[in-house]
This record gives C-alpha cells, sequence and structure tokens, in this order.
C-alpha cells in the first residue's frame, strides 16, 4: 500500500498540471464566459481570484470582449472587480490598440458605452490608428453613441494621425448630420487635402453624399492634387457598383460639380471613368457635356487613355470613345490643351 504522503502527491498533480492552482482560477473560462454573455460564469472567476486582466492569445481582456458583444452587466461586473477600464488591445488582435469604448462604440452598443463613460474611460484617441471614441462611433454608423459621446465632452473636429475628423469617417447620413450640428468642421482636410464629400465618394456612400451636399458641403473642392469629388466617383472601379458610382455622379453634377475640372495632371472625371474602365461613368458624363477634345499634360484624351487600356473589366468602353470621340482630335491649339496652371 502507498504511503499517504504519495497518494497526496499524486491528487496535487492535475493543479499543478493545468496551472490554475486549488482555486479554479481560469482567465481563459472568464474571457469566453465574457464573450457568451454567461453571468454566472463570469461571477464565479471572479470569485475565485481570477485576473480580470489577463490578455488572451490575440491580446484582449476579458471586458474588451463583454464590451465588443455589449453585454453590459458583464462590463459592469468587470470594472466592480477592478478591471482596467482604458487598457488597449495589443498588436495581435484584430481590434489592435482598441479600448472596450472604442469597441462598445464601433459595435453600437449604446448602454455598454454609456456605462464605460461613466465610470471614466477616456474619450482620447486609441493608440494604433489614432481615432477616438467619437470617430469608431461615426465609422459605425451610430447616431445615438455619436450624441451620447459628444455630450461627455468628445471634440467633434478632432483629428487622427491621418487628418480625418469624425465627419471623413461617417458612415451614416444621421451621424453625418448629427455631427455638423455639433459643429464639425464640413469641409476639414485630411493629410491628403480631403474634405469628408471626398471620402464619402470614396467609401461609395451615395447618401452620405448626398446628406453632405444638402448640408451645403463644396463640390468643387480639390484636394493636394488637384482631384475633386467627381473624379473620385468617376474613377470608381468598373467592379464597383455602377448604381451607386452612377447616384453619386448624379448628385454631384446636379449640385454643381465642374465636369471638365482638370487635376495637376491634366486630367477630367471622364479621363478618370476611361482609365478606371467604367463605362456607365463615361456615358454619364457625355451624356452631361464631357469635353472629349480635352487633353491631359501628357497630351492624350480620355479616348486616348481609353484606348490604350490592356483590359478593361466592362466591355464596350473602347467602342463607346471610338464612336462618341472627333474623328481626329488636333493636337494643339488653345481650346485642348490644359487648363492655365494653377
Amino acid at each position: 500500500m502507498w504511503p499517504l504522503r504519495v497518494i497526496m502527491a499524486i491528487v496535487a498533480i492535475p493543479a499543478v498540471v493545468l496551472g490554475t492552482g486549488c482555486s479554479g482560477a481560469d482567465p481563459e473560462a472568464l474571457r469566453q464566459a465574457a464573450r457568451d454573455g454567461d453571468v454566472a460564469a463570469v461571477a464565479d472567476q471572479i470569485e475565485r481570484g481570477v485576473d480580470v486582466d489577463a490578455l488572451s492569445d490575440d491580446g484582449r481582456t476579458a471586458l474588451h470582449l463583454a464590451a465588443r458583444e455589449g453585454h453590459l452587466g458583464i462590463a459592469q461586473r468587470l470594472l466592480t472587480a477592478g478591471a482596467r477600464i482604458d487598457l488597449p488591445a495589443t498588436n495581435r488582435s484584430v481590434d489592435v490598440g482598441k479600448s472596450p469604448l472604442h469597441l462598445a462604440a464601433l459595435y453600437g452598443h449604446r448602454a455598454c458605452a454609456a456605462a464605460l463613460v461613466q465610470a471614466g474611460a477616456s474619450l482620447a484617441s486609441d493608440n494604433e490608428s489614432h481615432r477616438s471614441a467619437l470617430m469608431w462611433a461615426a465609422v459605425g454608423g451610430h447616431v445615438e453613441i455619436v450624441s451620447d459621446v459628444a455630450a461627455a465632452g468628445a471634440d467633434p473636429n478632432e483629428a487622427s494621425e491621418l487628418g480625418q475628423t469624425a465627419l471623413h469617417l461617417s458612415s451614416d447620413p444621421a451621424c453625418t448630420s448629427r455631427l455638423v450640428e455639433l459643429g464639425a468642421d464640413i469641409e476639414a482636410r485630411n493629410w491628403l487635402g480631403r474634405t469628408p464629400i471626398m471620402i464619402a465618394v470614396g467609401n461609395l456612400h451615395p447618401p452620405v453624399v448626398s446628406r453632405l451636399i444638402a448640408l451645403g458641403a463644396d463640390v468643387t473642392a480639390r484636394d493636394d492634387g488637384g482631384h475633386t469629388a467627381l473624379h473620385t466617383a468617376a474613377g470608381w472601379d468598373a467592379r464597383a457598383a455602377p448604381r451607386e458610382v452612377e447616384a453619386m455622379i448624379v448628385a454631384l453634377l446636379d449640385a454643381g460639380a465642374e465636369i471638365d475640372a482638370q487635376d495637376d495632371s491634366g486630367d477630367t472625371p471622364l479621363m478618370a471613368a476611361a482609365d478606371s474602365g467604367l463605362l456607365r461613368a463615361a456615358e454619364l458624363l457625355v451624356e452631361r457635356g464631357a469635353r472629349l477634345d480635352l487633353r491631359n499634360r501628357a497630351g492624350r484624351t480620355a479616348a486616348d487613355i481609353a484606348a490604350s487600356r490592356r483590359r478593361t473589366y466592362e466591355a464596350g468602353l473602347k467602342e463607346f470613345f471610338e464612336r462618341v470621340s472627333p474623328a481626329s482630335a488636333p493636337t494643339d491649339g488653345a481650346e485642348h490643351e490644359v487648363a492655365a496652371e494653377s
């Protein structure tokens, strides 16, 4: 028969091997419970003395997961247990740099976001993309959270490292309107000199584009390369959603966009359409009066650009330009030159 001390040593092995100690505290079990919304399991792990700030393999804590999923009661329980409210997710995570508040704001969990703000969560930007809670709420299109965070003191004109404000990042018309009501600059410029309407066009958000126009956005504004919002709309890849692109082009032209505006390379929106391969954009611009005879600084017309494409994603582009272009476009003459340099 084995001595008692040997039997006791064998009994103790599982706890040592599992690394959870006699208490049964298990950080992974806590995180899983926080993700799943299991209040009882979270409470049990806290009672066992688990480290509430222990990071998962992808760099998130239980509070990150609770906030991401909108589990208000669990988030509150974790905060009461001493969870660090502003701890950023590490660079192993898809949520890199974001705090629990950033996640609640991005994923639209208003009650959870409000609880975090009330508990003292920072409204400042994260340490990865340098976007604030207000910006993440705008990205997600959550107007109520935008209002709540602004009421708590968030600055609607705070800019990210790349100069993007919440208005640049808004994906929802209601969010866009609310931000302007809060004092957001509708003509704010990012690091490339692009305004919110240019970014909305680039993100293929026709409803946001229309709302910005209604709010008074300048559709003739140019970025640091001389591009307008119309250049961006016409230059969408041919694989983009044609109806959305057409809606944006029509909205911009109806609002007074310059159909033949030339950027710093002398390219017009029609040339951008020819280069992108989007036939419907080219057709629409020509229907609305775009000039076919203009040349860019390389001396090429829109037809030249279309003809030089090795491939197009939409059939008929080259044939369209062959059909509508002048039989022979002159290479000189003031009327065919690029507009004077600004």
